[in-house]
């Protein structure tokens, strides 16, 4: 997830975690202290750079700062950094375990909230090196802020309510700007927060603090199920309601519309061609009779690529990409760079020399993923890691695995 959200979660832990009879610098320390832990995982990205790019990006972010060892490793060096300091040693003689809650819970929370995406996580290391992937929220979620913010923002004094609605409304507005958000979507989001903050307005900030926490986890567990929903309504619109021939579907849901879904589904062609997946990328409606998926701000951003595939009001398809499996299989064994990102790549592409994950390949943005293909002339990365491949599936031929 994006910082904000993680920022607003660690400061609400913060605030639920304080007592009750706190004076301004003690809570104000126990919320610096949640927002803190809430993004101190991202640490990675200051290693990530060391290595080659972008290997190093691939590998290290969301790498071992986002397992459990390593938010016990980062626990530990937040509790030496308060014992250290005299300002909050005296404190912490005082109940340690609510700084202990608030230093374990907002860490916690950084790698679950992570976990929730496409990107994916370590969530299960050192147990399995594997990549977990969420597939249900997508890293920006304007629900979050406008929940998050609105509990914060009344909790707060006038300067950091000021601060904090900023924090809120602006993201929102830049994801209206460039037409991730509809303007309707945003009226909503404006009215039905307004009304939250309404009912929310005789609460004490912790019971206010820990309404919007709850409301978050709500949307976490929401957004899970309704992904699944998604995928298999993916599957059905491939013709292959029991998921047959389908390797992997990768699920995003679109910034503040639950019901529209990016997916991105990758079929074995077998039968038709021996080594050969297909891609392909399209925009799911739950609700078409009521929002056509045409009108998904997925499917509005991707108009210039559609393809020529019948779309509906619950499909529209956006692009499709054919993927040599023998020519993966081949990179893999005779280049160790190709074989370090493949410990990344979820849905690997090899064109025009470069091998891409098509999991960021979107009309917004720049794709941070493709790497040139150097064929065994460059020295192997120095600064590696041992996950196992996504795509170990279809790296490994079927007669090996086993």
């Amino acid at each position: 997830m994006d910082n904000i959200t993680h920022a607003f979660v660690g400061a609400a832990i913060g605030e639920c975690a304080a007592p009750r009879e706190s004076t301004a610098r003690l809570r104000t320390a126990f919320l610096s202290v949640g927002v803190v832990a809430a993004n101190l995982p991202d640490v990675d990205l200051v290693y990530s750079n060391l290595g080659e790019q972008p290997l190093g990006y691939l590998l290290h972010h969301r790498g071992h700062s986002h397992t459990v060892p390593g938010l016990a490793a980062l626990g530990v060096v937040i509790w030496l950094c308060l014992v250290l300091r005299p300002q909050t040693r005296a404190a912490l003689r005082h109940a340690p375990w609510r700084w202990i809650m608030v230093i374990a819970t907002a860490l916690l929370s950084h790698l679950l909230m992570d976990s929730a995406n496409g990107y994916g996580t370590h969530l299960f290391y050192p147990l399995s090196s594997r990549w977990f992937y969420g597939d249900s929220v997508f890293v920006l979620e304007p629900w979050l802020w406008a929940i998050l913010g609105a509990a914060l923002a009344l909790n707060a004094g006038r300067v950091w309510r000021v601060l904090v609605s900023l924090l809120t409304m602006l993201p929102i507005g830049a994801l209206a700007s460039i037409g991730i958000v509809s303007s309707g979507v945003v009226a909503v989001l404006v009215g039905v927060v307004s009304g939250i903050a309404f009912a929310t307005r005789t609460l004490d900030r912790r019971r206010r603090a820990a309404a919007a926490l709850v409301a978050t986890a709500a949307i976490f567990v929401l957004m899970s199920g309704i992904s699944r929903v998604a995928k298999v309504e993916a599957a059905r619109a491939v013709g292959s309601p029991d998921g047959a021939g389908i390797v992997d579907i990768v699920a995003d849901s679109n910034p503040g519309v639950p019901w529209c879904w990016s997916v991105l589904i990758l079929q074995d062609q077998a039968a038709e061609r021996t080594g050969v997946l297909t891609a392909s990328r399209a925009t799911l409606s739950l609700l078409p009779g009521v929002w056509p998926a045409d009108a998904c701000a997925s499917a509005r951003l991707s108009a210039g690529w559609s393809t020529d595939v019948a779309s509906s009001p619950s499909i529209v398809w956006h692009r499709r990409w054919r993927i040599d499996v023998d020519e993966l299989r081949a990179l893999d064994a005779a280049d160790c760079r190709v074989r370090a990102w493949l410990q990344f790549g979820r849905v690997p592409h090899v064109a025009n020399g470069q091998i891409v994950d098509l999991r960021f390949e979107n009309p917004v943005g720049q794709n941070f993923t493709p790497m040139g293909i150097a064929g065994g002339q460059r020295p192997c990365p120095s600064f590696g890691t041992d996950w196992e491949p996504p795509r170990r599936d279809v790296l490994t031929p079927a007669d090996n695995r086993p």
